[in-house]
């Protein structure tokens, strides 16, 4: 399973990383070009918009073991951390599981259920293991 993006979220995150917005540079204007013209710069730009959500939803994606290696990172340092105290394993250990808990909220919020839910929060939460 692929982590999902919506178009509306992908052109907010484009428009942040790279400071420029898709709508108003790429979109043609109505009254400034022919309908014929008009019709291919749409299409053009839709075809831009596609690639370019596409090669993002690829360089976000991640998969169940990268998550399993996150998780047991996060156990390790955990761990590491407790030799000092266990008040700093438990520190480390619970913004790993309020991060998750954050993550399956959002991913209830919108709408999704079940184990779907719970993986694609696991996901989320310790997946960053794949650019180590």
């Amino acid at each position: 399973m692929d982590f999902e993006i919506r178009p509306d979220e992908f052109h907010a995150l484009l428009e942040e990383v790279t400071g420029r917005s898709l709508t108003s540079a790429a979109a043609p204007r109505g009254d400034q070009v022919e309908s014929t013209e008009r019709e291919v710069a749409r299409e053009r730009y839709v075809s831009d918009a596609q690639v370019s959500h596409g090669a993002l939803r690829e360089s976000v994606t991640t998969d169940l073991s990268s998550a399993h290696l996150g998780l047991g990172i996060a156990v390790v340092v955990s761990a590491l951390a407790g030799l000092s105290t266990p008040a700093a394993s438990a520190f480390v250990a619970g913004a790993f599981a309020v991060l998750f808990l954050a993550a399956l909220v959002v991913v209830f919020l919108r709408g999704i259920r079940g184990l779907d839910a719970g993986r694609r929060a696991y996901r989320f939460a310790f997946g960053w293991a794949q650019w180590l």
